[in-house]
C-alpha cells in the first residue's frame, strides 16, 4: 500500500507545524563568523605562504598543486 500526501506551505510553515527549532538565526551567525574567519585567514597570508604551501620541497602533491594551477 503507497500513500502520497502532498502539502502547499513554505519551509518556515514546515517547521512551525512539526515543531522544529527556528535555526535561521543561528545559521546566519556562523555564516558570518565563518566568513570573518576566512577574510582574516586571506588577510594573514602572503604570497611566500602560499607559495611555500603549494611548492613542499621533494612533496610530489605540491608539485600536483602547481600543475594544477
Amino acid at each position: 500500500m503507497k500513500i502520497n500526501i502532498g502539502s502547499d506551505c513554505t519551509m518556515e510553515e514546515a517547521r512551525t507545524f512539526l515543531g522544529l527549532p527556528v535555526v535561521k538565526l543561528r545559521l546566519e551567525a556562523m555564516l558570518a563568523e565563518l566568513e570573518e574567519l576566512m577574510r582574516v585567514n586571506l588577510l594573514a597570508m602572503v604570497s611566500e605562504t602560499i607559495f611555500k604551501t603549494w611548492m613542499h620541497t621533494g612533496v610530489p602533491s605540491g608539485v600536483q598543486g602547481w600543475e594544477q594551477m
